[in-house]
């Protein structure tokens, strides 16, 4: 199960995805910040090389102090070691 924090507003929110590739969840957790449907964005690619993305988590472990952060979407987006993905509006 990979969680996914979302924070609009200032009003953080969480929920729970269950497992799926990496660049799925990440689109699944930006279109919840945004209130649409994953098709709805534009392809996660034009923002972040997602198999770049998915091999550098797929053999990281729970306890991995790995992370990446990229701007997608208007959000800062970041992906932890343990595949947690933190989805924070970004302010101008």
């Amino acid at each position: 199960m990979v969680e996914t924090q979302t924070q609009i507003k200032d009003e953080p929110r969480e929920s729970r995805t269950e497992g799926g590739p990496l660049g799925v969840v990440v689109c699944e957790a930006i279109a919840d910040a945004e209130g649409v449907s994953s098709i709805e964005l534009d392809p996660l690619n034009d923002y972040v090389d997602v198999d770049a993305l998915e091999s550098l988590f797929r053999n990281s472990s729970e306890d991995s102090n790995l992370s990446v952060r990229f701007s997608a979407y208007g959000y800062t987006v970041i992906v932890e070691g343990d595949q947690r993905v933190l989805v924070v509006e970004e302010y101008v």
